[in-house]
């Protein structure tokens, strides 16, 4: 992260990041390892910024896959752009509207104990009435993500592109945080360039029409899993869940390390959370992309009573 993008974050955030230093390594005039790998593009949280889950992404990365985050304008924190000026955060914008009863209601739906069906339809009934502009949005936030992989697509003539070679585009996944998460939904919903996605603690705004076909994952709070359970209610491949007890949705990033207030971020060890949310990722995206049909090996090494995996078969 530059010094500028940096300075553009919330002063919460700078201060941590500041603490937690990561150096990465840049290595110039190399090749890249022969091959294709899958891709899988990344989407922050409806405020978040690009490098939010790095920690993850990284991790990712390590075990083959290619990764894109993508910045969404207006809507992030902040976006740094190429000739040097920025893009901050709408101050203007409205997420919910009324607030005040939105967060009530809100709070009761999330108590609630609820068939999954019946989760969508107090969902829906929700976003109708307070959720009205993000229900616009989620389309947005995808054509921002199909814009980046079409202009990869467009590159790979570009000899000066390191990676124009390495791209497996008949593999391509997505996964995302919060509303990213959302967005790599209704991706998974209306895009036949993406094969499988994930959905980080994100609830599922938007219009839906007929059954999920591609593999899925919730990976959830255990108190917001009411505004996400439509891959689970209308399905036609197999969707799973992580469901995290204990955890707060700031805890599904690197904001666990950055703002360790259990009331933000949860109880559940750092160590805990993020060996299940990576080993999520690896196992479901080494599964449907690399097609290796591990079991969730990893994943369910690591869980137990704060964290439950469940298989929900096509």
């Amino acid at each position: 992260m530059s010094d500028l993008k940096l300075s553009l974050l919330n002063p919460q955030f700078k201060k941590g990041i500041k603490k937690h230093v990561t150096e990465g390594y840049v290595y110039d005039n190399i090749l890249p390892v022969e091959g294709k790998f899958p891709l899988v593009f990344f989407s922050h949280g409806y405020g978040g910024y690009a490098e939010q889950n790095t920690r993850m992404v990284t991790n990712l990365v390590k075990d083959g896959f290619i990764v894109v985050s993508v910045g969404h304008a207006y809507e992030a924190s902040a976006i740094e752009i190429h000739n040097g000026g920025y893009i901050r955060y709408d101050n203007k914008v409205k997420i919910t509207s009324p607030m005040i009863p939105a967060l009530v209601a809100q709070n009761k739906l999330f108590k609630k104990t609820l068939d999954p069906l019946v989760a969508l339809d107090e969902f829906n009934k929700f976003q109708d009435k307070y959720c009205k502009f993000m229900k616009t949005r989620v389309k947005v936030w995808a054509d921002d993500v199909l814009f980046v992989l079409h202009d990869l697509k467009n590159r790979v003539t570009d000899n000066k592109f390191i990676l124009k070679d390495s791209f497996d585009f008949d593999n391509v996944g997505s996964t995302g945080h919060s509303f990213g998460g959302c967005t790599s939904f209704f991706l998974c919903m209306n895009s036949d360039e993406i094969k499988c996605g994930i959905d980080i603690d994100g609830a599922l705004f938007g219009d839906y029409k007929g059954m999920i076909n591609k593999p899925f994952m919730n990976i959830m709070c255990a108190e917001s899993i009411n505004a996400a359970t439509r891959p689970i209610a209308y399905r036609r491949a197999d969707v799973y869940r992580v469901t995290m007890k204990n955890q707060k949705h700031l805890g599904m990033s690197d904001g666990k390390l950055l703002l360790p207030n259990p009331m933000l971020s949860g109880k559940i060890d750092i160590n805990t959370m993020e060996n299940a949310l990576f080993s999520a990722h690896k196992d479901f995206f080494t599964k449907y992309l690399k097609g290796e049909d591990n079991n969730f090996e990893r994943l369910e090494k690591v869980t137990g009573e704060e964290i439950v995996f469940e298989r929900f078969e096509a």
